[in-house]
């Protein structure tokens, strides 16, 4: 009989069909299978949360199995994803509070009630993603006719489902929901539920807006407007009152928790106020690149380590947002950015010639390796031509001697290659300059070439010199 570490390292190596086959063949494969089965959770549920309340009922009769959970990953649609839509990092938006009637209503608020009760009893997790879609829309019974006297007080619906909690080994942590005009915005519960994650270093934020950006304040309910003000970083001004006195504010946090964050994604007022002080390295933005102001920027640039990776896929950015940043994130060596490119770049140009004009810009980032210009998309410059896009590659590094690797919106991409065939590398890794494939933070390019050589496509010739003298080299086809 094979000893229960034989059986566990077996049972690791099968997808979750074979397993759940195996935990129904006898009962010594069920106590084996079953940890590993239930050691990481995803659901899907679209219309209506019913995943999600089978798997709160199977955890209730399952108390053996509290300590196995590490990740649980969950994620709540009112209506099917839009193919046309954009990138699946940004919330979606979501349907109207009226769209969510008092049937649909009763399930949400019921399977938020539901993960409220069997979150907290999985004190070992280290992975928590949770989109609750609509349910931060619909209609708490207990707050219809609420007394701002009394104890129960609104919250989000993500507050209901965390309030409470403690992770002591939590490492990453993804939270959000449906936003729309009136809804619920996060709460002093947020802050009390960060300042619980000793050992948080990746933290996504996707509902918490900036301040500024919030849904219009004319048509927000009163009690609910100057909430919507003082989200984000916390600023704001206006009498206090009840609500705002419970609205999230993050620079509340003192300033000894969430020591190890290393990474943040969220927006511009969020970051500003989680940053200062702590050691976040990669940080990604999310918003307009209007809610990038000079009151927040100059905060993010208060981390205690140097940030170097900064993520801007989820805004179209106009080169004046690029300016301001490199002036005060001059440590940044990898940049993902989506161009707003009904901002012309430069006007004498045309398809990807146009990009040109980002000379000046990169010209401001000292430390610069990696630009990656691929959330872009292709409708503004038109498809990959690669003797164009050498030569603009050429003349971005004459601005910015230390780019290594361009990633083109064709999806193209175009690295340096020393002298003697060692190809650049990206922020992060390094380029041998015997023949070794640097590594970008984001994605490590495979495999390394031989002394003396690459990797990359291209005619004999060209390549040859190219890997004798130094220069561009396309390692990526694009569209």
């Amino acid at each position: 009989m094979l000893p229960n570490e034989t059986l566990s390292a077996i049972f690791h190596e099968l997808p979750p069909s074979s397993l759940a086959a195996a935990a129904r063949a006898s009962v010594r494969f069920n106590a084996v299978a079953e940890r590993i089965l239930y050691s990481s959770i995803y659901i899907h549920d679209l219309l209506l949360p019913l995943r999600t309340l089978k798997w709160c009922a199977a955890m209730r009769t399952r108390p053996h199995l509290f300590e196995s959970v590490k990740r649980l990953h969950i994620r709540w649609q009112h209506a099917p994803p839009d193919p046309a839509s954009s990138s699946s990092s940004v919330a979606p938006p979501g349907p109207s509070t009226a769209a969510i009637g008092p049937e649909h209503s009763r399930y949400w608020i019921h399977a938020c009630e539901q993960l409220a009760l069997v979150l907290p009893l999985l004190t070992e997790l280290e992975s928590l993603d949770l989109f609750l879609g609509p349910a931060n829309l619909a209609p708490y019974p207990a707050y219809d006719d609420i007394d701002p006297d009394a104890d129960t007080e609104k919250i989000h619906a993500i507050e209901r489902v965390v309030r409470g909690c403690s992770f002591p080994h939590l490492r990453a942590c993804t939270l959000g929901a449906d936003s729309a005009k009136g809804a619920q915005p996060y709460t002093r519960v947020l802050v009390d539920f960060l300042g619980a994650l000793p050992a948080l270093r990746h933290l996504r934020l996707s509902d918490l807006a900036s301040h500024h950006h919030q849904y219009e304040y004319d048509y927000a309910p009163p009690h609910l407007q100057f909430a919507h003000t003082t989200l984000g970083a916390g600023g704001g001004g206006g009498p206090p009152n009840y609500y705002a006195a419970r609205t999230a504010r993050l620079d509340s946090l003192p300033s000894t928790a969430l020591p190890l964050l290393t990474s943040f994604r969220g927006s511009a007022d969020a970051a500003a106020a989680l940053l200062p002080g702590r050691p976040v390295q990669f940080l990604a933005l999310v918003g307009q690149d209007s809610d990038v102001t000079r009151e927040n920027l100059p905060r993010l640039t208060q981390t205690s380590l140097p940030l170097r990776y900064l993520d801007l896929s989820a805004m179209s950015v106009r080169p004046v947002l690029l300016r301001n940043v490199s002036a005060w994130l001059p440590t940044v060596e990898t940049l993902r950015v989506k161009l707003a490119l009904r901002h012309t770049l430069h006007y004498s140009f045309s398809g990807i010639r146009i990009l040109a004009g980002l000379s000046a810009v990169l010209a401001a980032f000292p430390h610069l390796t990696h630009l990656d210009l691929s959330p872009t998309g292709i409708d503004g410059v038109g498809r990959a031509d690669a003797r164009e896009e050498h030569a603009v590659c050429t003349e971005w590094a004459r601005a910015c001697p230390t780019l290594r690797r361009v990633v083109f919106p064709s999806g193209t991409e175009w690295v340096w290659v020393g002298a003697g065939g060692g190809v650049g590398a990206g922020a992060g890794g390094a380029g041998g300059a015997g023949g070794g494939v640097g590594v970008g933070e984001g994605g490590v390019e495979g495999g390394g070439g031989g002394e003396g050589g690459g990797e990359g496509d291209g005619d004999g010739d060209a390549l040859a010199t190219t890997m004798a003298m130094g220069g561009w080299m396309q390692v990526g086809a694009g569209q």
